[in-house]
């Protein structure tokens, strides 16, 4: 059904869930069959099923990894970082910092080098907010609030100044400000 931060979705997303491992989307040859696993991961996170989503998130990432040759799409293709950024959010949730961060700013990187996909795009923007609290969380409060800073430019830039990502990187910052 794709849209997994929308409740009007959640129903189909759950009558998938159990039929996605067996289907074997993962493996799929297809961008949009593996898109379906992303979501499932993104949508098991915002209902709560934190370690469902880390599961599903950890497979992905661990077979998408692998070098083509091997069956896998490599460790920098754009679907193996997303894969990243549901680990990280499913991770970070369950208390586990430190990988959280690891995988943020690795995906981070490849985000931002990747010149299909760059500084300016939806997905950096999504990655670099999950990086920002990951820095908070690990008392580097004044880098924390330099990717803020930064993901609130780039946000403004992708999305616009009204939208609710836009408004989240805002928020960011001023949440890292009152901290420092």
């Amino acid at each position: 059904p794709g849209q997994p931060d929308q409740p009007d979705t959640w129903p189909t997303h759950d009558e998938m869930g159990p039929h996605l491992l067996l289907a074997d989307v993962i493996h799929s040859p297809t961008a949009d069959a593996r898109q379906v696993a992303l979501d499932q991961a993104r949508y098991l996170y915002v209902t709560g099923e934190f370690a469902e989503s880390r599961d599903l998130a950890e497979t992905m990432v661990t077979a998408w990894s692998l070098p083509p040759a091997e069956g896998g799409l490599g460790r920098g293709h754009e679907q193996t970082l997303l894969g990243m950024r549901h680990l990280a959010n499913a991770l970070r949730m369950l208390g586990d910092h430190g990988r959280a961060r690891q995988l943020s700013e690795e995906a981070f990187a490849r985000l931002r080098s990747d010149p299909a996909v760059g500084d300016r795009h939806e997905n950096t923007v999504q990655v670099a907010l999950g990086l920002g609290f990951d820095l908070a969380m690990a008392g580097d409060l004044r880098q924390a609030l330099t990717v803020a800073e930064e993901n609130l430019v780039r946000a403004d830039l992708v999305y616009g100044p009204d939208h609710t990502t836009t408004l989240q990187a805002r928020s960011n910052v001023a949440s890292m400000l009152r901290q420092l």
